[in-house]
């Protein structure tokens, strides 16, 4: 039995929703998740950072960018996705750690995208995905998403 096969008859969602993808879409998933354990280590995680990009992620958008390398990223799901400004002095560099209590404690925390050296950031966010599944599980106790046939993107994995 392939690992495809494999994980067709054992991985299920905690949540309830099941996504029947093709080999091609898994083997390219696959190739992704092996490729990012080859570069963990020079990798960032937090909010601000593209997976695609090699910068590391969040755990919504290192979920997300599976889908959407797969090719299997549906236009109901954008819905789930945020922006906020947030001042630049907010936000932590690679050479520059900002203390999360600082942030928390400070006078720009208190004026989200007030000053004129706010970036904007978007995220994918998991209270949103909640909400959408539990209204889907209203209608349906079961999700059942068949993208078997879906087409799989045939551009590079990675946008760097």
């Amino acid at each position: 039995m392939t690992r495809y096969e494999l994980a067709l008859h054992f991985i299920r969602s905690p949540i309830g929703i099941n996504l029947h993808i093709s080999a091609q879409a898994f083997a390219r998933c696959e190739q992704y998740h092996l490729e990012t354990l080859q570069i963990q280590d020079r990798l960032q995680y937090g909010f601000p950072c593209e997976p695609r990009r090699k910068e590391g992620a969040g755990c919504t958008a290192f979920a997300m960018s599976f889908l959407e390398i797969a090719g299997l990223l549906r236009p109901e799901f954008k819905s789930w996705q945020q922006k906020i400004l947030v001042s630049q002095n907010l936000i932590g560099r690679h050479e520059q750690g900002v203390s999360v209590t600082e942030t928390l404690t400070s006078r720009e925390s208190r004026q989200w995208g007030a000053a004129e050296t706010a970036r904007e950031l978007h995220f994918w966010d998991p209270d949103l995905m909640f909400q959408w599944t539990k209204i889907y599980k209203r209608r349906s106790p079961e999700m059942v998403i068949d993208a078997r046939t879906t087409p799989v993107p045939t551009e590079p994995i990675w946008l760097v």
